[in-house]
């Protein structure tokens, strides 16, 4: 009985600990639900806006604006999150493109952000949520 409660409470600080070294932000596929309060449009399910936070190597950013790619660098210090330079790819889409202009807008206006269980919410100086995500599968 000694043995199974030091294995249980053993598994227990297991999953504790590795909850403790998961990043909140990164090495997720977040889907865009909402800019600047409007709910996010996409023209076809391939084209669905997501950004992805990588934590390896150099903080790099990347994703779809539901038109075109994009990629570029970020910084994070605990609630605060900022942007670097971001290139983007130059299709014309003939739906989105609205979309995608409000997204790259709030996308730098973002200063800080908070997540809420499965929800991503990137928030300018102000404290409105710019841009909100779920997680979605890669």
């Amino acid at each position: 009985m000694k043995r199974l409660r030091r294995m249980l409470v053993g598994a227990i600080a297991g999953v504790i600990l590795l909850g403790c070294a998961t990043k909140p932000l990164e090495d997720i596929r977040w889907q865009l639900v909402e800019v600047d309060g409007m709910p996010a449009v996409a023209a076809a399910e391939e084209r669905q806006a997501f950004i992805v936070f990588e934590s390896r190597g150099p903080l790099r950013v990347s994703g779809l604006t539901g038109c075109n790619r994009f990629a570029g660098s970020y910084a994070r210090r605990g609630p605060s999150l900022t942007f670097g330079s971001i290139a983007t790819t130059r299709m014309a889409c003939p739906d989105g493109m609205a979309q995608e202009q409000a997204f790259e807008q709030a996308l730098q206006a973002v200063s800080s952000w908070r997540r809420i269980d499965g929800t991503l919410e990137l928030l300018d100086d102000q404290g409105a949520v710019r841009l909100r995500f779920e997680s979605a599968r890669p």
